[in-house]
């Protein structure tokens, strides 16, 4: 896989030069999600933040939490702090987030991102390490398509398929998942995790 990940920086950079806006989820489910688990967090972490769109929706939802977005894309977070200048931004490499202290942050969220990564198990990795006991890690990706997209190296299926990607690391058997996402013909097409620390 690595050598042939077309998900560089350089790739990110120029596809957020001249974007307005890059993410339109129905951020509102992954609120609720949040709710459900975490009423009142302290900190939450956004992986691969992008332009920022969900940082600001967190900030209205969760007002006295700390909201920090990470990317490795520097024109994102350029465009991130232009535009949101009051929250946190930090570039790092989303398998090494050594920024963070061990058992440190409430929430962290990985929305659509994790199918880019070459070592998915590194960043799952590194969620765990950061999150106190009882924090949740909520982590969304599209469900496979029959056509593969070029941009996603992993891709899981099914529950079943990606919650025993989950089963391999730290988090074990404790991923619950959730509905999220737009739904076609009845069928939902994201893949919605909660990991729980305990």
């Amino acid at each position: 896989m690595q050598g042939s990940n077309i998900n560089t920086e350089k790739y990110w950079d120029d596809k957020f030069r001249d974007t307005s806006v890059f993410r339109k989820h129905p951020f509102g489910n992954i609120i609720r999600i949040i709710k459900e688990f975490k009423p009142a967090p302290q900190e939450v972490v956004d992986l691969g933040c992008a332009l920022g769109d969900f940082q600001a929706v967190l900030k209205e939802n969760f007002p006295a939490a700390r909201i920090i977005g990470v990317d490795f894309s520097s024109k994102a977070l350029q465009r991130c702090r232009e535009k949101h200048p009051e929250m946190e931004w930090v570039k790092t490499e989303l398998s090494d987030l050594a920024i963070f202290e061990d058992s440190s942050v409430d929430v962290v969220t990985i929305i659509e991102t994790l199918e880019h990564l070459d070592s998915p198990e590194k960043t799952i990795a590194e969620i765990y390490r950061i999150l106190r006991k009882g924090g949740i890690g909520l982590v969304s990706v599209p469900k496979a398509r029959k056509k593969k997209e070029p941009e996603h190296v992993n891709e899981w299926k099914t529950e079943k398929e990606f919650g025993s990607f989950i089963e391999k690391t730290k988090f074990g058997k404790s991923c619950l998942f959730r509905k999220h996402g737009r739904a076609r013909l009845f069928k939902w097409l994201n893949l919605a995790a909660v990991l729980i620390k305990k």
